[in-house]
């Protein structure tokens, strides 16, 4: 009878441990999920950088790229961050030269078979249509920053005297930017920068054109200003903090 009770009360005593252990995973459990649940999920976002030539677009996207990577990418078995993220980070650039039309514009843009600047920018808008439907997809999983868009198109043809509102004609219905960022910087800096001069837009004073129609056009959009002549790593810097804050919303 001893041992029969002694067994009754071993077991008594297994069935409280396991059932408080229970209780205590199945509690720290659901808190873990509420706590996931309550984090803000990241959905893609399209990003474009625009600046005058050598403004230093493309390497503050490969910079800004790493930087990205770094703060956001595998990120989200971690409960302790502020956000969930399981998006990718990829760029784009335009013109893209590796088609039909950029083969065009390359040519174009090398002095090779120099075209009149509506046909131009009707060759460069298609450019930019070419990669609409991919713009749209990669965005659904991506963070995807892209170096010049139909701003860049907007502003160069009307530095060559073209109408405005004809020039925005040929882009209307691709996807807008979901944050958009101009280089701040002059063509009287960028001018002394190598590789500047070798291309077809390339020289001080229509520069300077294109950087006052540049930033009108990107600040009619909500174009957030980064001062061009700041270091790369501080630029950088200002561009993470406005993602992240779009991110967080």
């Amino acid at each position: 009878m001893y041992i029969i009770s002694l067994c009754y009360s071993q077991y008594i005593v297994s069935y409280y441990r396991y059932f408080i252990l229970y209780k205590f995973l199945e509690v720290n459990f659901f808190k873990i999920a509420k706590i996931k649940s309550d984090l803000p999920i990241m959905h893609g976002l399209f990003i474009v950088i625009e600046g005058i030539d050598c403004s230093g677009k493309s390497t503050i996207i490969r910079l800004l790229k790493k930087i990205l990577e770094k703060t956001l990418v595998n990120n989200s078995e971690n409960t302790n961050n502020l956000l969930q993220c399981d998006l990718g980070i990829t760029s784009i650039r335009f013109p893209d030269r590796t088609t039909g039309t950029g083969k065009i514009l390359d040519e174009h843009l090398r002095k090779i078979n120099i075209l009149n600047p509506r046909t131009s920018h009707l060759v460069f808008s298609a450019n930019r249509w070419e990669k609409e439907k991919k713009i749209i997809e990669l965005k659904k999983d991506n963070i995807v920053l892209c170096d010049r868009y139909y701003y860049s198109g907007i502003a160069y043809t009307v530095a060559q005297g073209v109408d405005v509102d004809w020039c925005k004609m040929a882009d209307r219905g691709l996807p807008k930017p979901d944050i958009l960022f101009l280089i701040d910087i002059k063509s009287d800096v960028v001018k002394d920068r190598k590789g500047f001069g070798s291309e077809f837009y390339e020289y001080e004073d229509f520069q300077t054109k294109v950087y006052e129609i540049l930033k009108k056009v990107t600040l009619e959009d909500n174009a957030v200003l980064v001062d061009g002549s700041l270091s790369q790593e501080d630029i950088v810097e200002k561009m993470k903090d406005v993602i992240m804050n779009k991110l967080q919303k």
